[in-house]
């Protein structure tokens, strides 16, 4: 009777066993099964996206529909740099997959973690990444209004479809909420601000000329210049999002008489500011308005606003550098073989 009872127990773990893996092979295969319809279905939505950027004309918008499955991302790459998110929904650091990407601008489709977690997301494009396209346009750069950072950061969802609406002006392609991504205001500053820079590349170009004028007066005291070695940003200081970018080389390595404050300095923002000032003498007084420069450097990649230095919109360009000199320069004095140290 004993060996019965065993017989009868050791057949039913055998059973239960049997089917545990069956269920588990079940479950798996689903799994699997499901992995690739979606990894199929996104990889399908990234091909058109990236077909109609590439045929996307300044001043046209369009939305696209994207089946953007949950634990997978879509994250550009500007100029060979990798993504950061300044704030939240999108406050990441992803790097840059070198060897799909390499310098140019890119958008690449990445399979985020099983458990994803913030901290998980530095390497899901060098890890696994499905696709990636280089853009042939050299000057070409993403930026997302939704997301405070230098590109474009999208995550799935879990009812897969989303709507990916985009717009191009000059040499910047827009992602936003809706069609209509670039206001007529910020039109108007990426027209000025092109029109802008490419008076004080001539400049810059021209060895006979020891000083440029950089005119912020069209900015307001909402947007700002972020000057970098290599290329000059328009930007929106409320919102810190770029609205144009501009690749020059501008070799900008040391700011005239501010080399204690600015020390480790590897870029600056210049940006207008209204201050309303008391003026006259005696009981002869009264008030008025001017619009002076300010400049704030970057240092270790964030902006030091604690280091506000009042200077003078007219740069001096010495060796092909620009150079940032303070507001009461005396201009008459500088001479073409003067060096800035």
């Amino acid at each position: 009777m004993i060996s019965t009872k065993r017989g009868t127990t050791d057949y039913l773990i055998l059973v239960t066993v049997t089917m545990i893996i069956a269920v588990v092979g079940i479950a798996t295969s689903v799994i699997i099964g499901t992995e690739l319809l979606d990894s199929s279905e996104t990889s399908q939505s990234f091909e058109s996206l990236v077909f109609n950027l590439e045929n996307l004309e300044s001043g046209i918008s369009n939305t696209t529909l994207f089946n953007l499955h949950e634990g997978y991302y879509l994250v550009s790459f500007n100029n060979g740099g990798d993504f950061e998110g300044t704030e939240k929904p999108c406050k990441e650091e992803i790097t840059n997959p070198q060897d799909l990407c390499g310098n140019s601008p890119c958008l690449c489709l990445c399979k985020g973690p099983f458990f994803s977690i913030i901290s998980d997301l530095e390497d899901i494009c060098i890890d696994d990444p499905i696709a990636c396209n280089k853009f042939s346009d050299s000057e070409l750069s993403f930026l997302d209004k939704t997301c405070p950072s230098n590109g474009v950061l999208r995550e799935g969802e879990e009812d897969a479809v989303v709507f990916v609406s985009y717009e191009r002006l000059d040499n910047t392609i827009y992602f936003c909420e809706d069609n209509a991504c670039v206001t007529v205001k910020e039109q108007l500053l990426a027209s000025n601000f092109e029109e802008e820079i490419g008076t004080y590349e001539s400049c810059l170009q021209n060895t006979g000329d020891s000083k440029c004028e950089l005119d912020l007066d069209f900015l307001g005291e909402e947007s700002g210049f972020n000057i970098y070695p290599s290329k000059i940003e328009l930007i929106d200081l409320s919102t810190k999002s770029i609205l144009s970018s501009h690749s020059i080389e501008t070799k900008i390595t040391h700011v005239a008489e501010f080399s204690n404050e600015l020390a480790g300095a590897e870029a600056f923002t210049l940006y207008s500011v209204e201050i309303t000032e008391v003026v006259g003498v005696g009981d002869v007084i009264d008030t008025e308005t001017n619009t002076y420069t300010y400049l704030s450097p970057f240092i270790n990649g964030d902006l030091n606003k604690n280091v506000q230095i009042r200077v003078s919109p007219t740069l001096l360009v010495k060796d092909s550098q620009m150079v940032i000199v303070p507001y009461d320069y005396d201009f008459s004095n500088v001479q073409e073989d003067e060096a800035f140290v």
